[in-house]
């Protein structure tokens, strides 16, 4: 048998990843909405060995996505370009990415869509209510 000449990889001995940081960071609105609201990050490889990082806000109760944000970068993950509406911001490190991200969850815009999307979630959960409280008394 031929010897393995690749080296052990510990995870865990890494840095995070970018996609790490996304996933961990958009979790948080999971909790602020009682888990009606996800945070899904899609990644996929752009030319030169980077990846793109696609980040939605999921409705799973209306089979809904919302597009929020991209992020992009290199082979070196560092810096990583954060698009929001076709606009972008460079994070140079981890420490600049969270100040990014921070910045865009808490943009008025994204605050906006959040409250949207409670509000129709709330309206189809009376909606089905009613109609099933409504039938099951006939």
């Amino acid at each position: 048998m031929t010897e393995n000449l690749w080296p052990d990889f510990d995870l865990a001995a890494e840095p995070r990843t970018v996609r790490r940081i996304l996933i961990e960071a958009g979790a948080g609105i999971r909790e602020k909405t009682n888990g009606t609201i996800q945070f899904e990050v899609d990644s996929s490889p752009r030319g030169g060995g980077g990846l793109v990082h696609n980040c939605y806000l999921v409705a799973p109760g209306l089979g809904y996505r919302y597009p929020l944000m991209r992020a992009e970068h290199g082979l070196d993950q560092y810096p990583v370009t954060i698009v929001v509406s076709k606009r972008g911001r460079l994070a140079d490190d981890e420490g600049s990415l969270m100040t990014a991200l921070r910045g865009v969850f808490q943009d008025d815009s994204t605050k906006k869509v959040v409250l949207q999307l409670l509000d129709v979630i709330s309206d189809s959960t009376t909606s089905s209510s009613s109609s099933s409280s409504s039938s099951s008394g006939t």
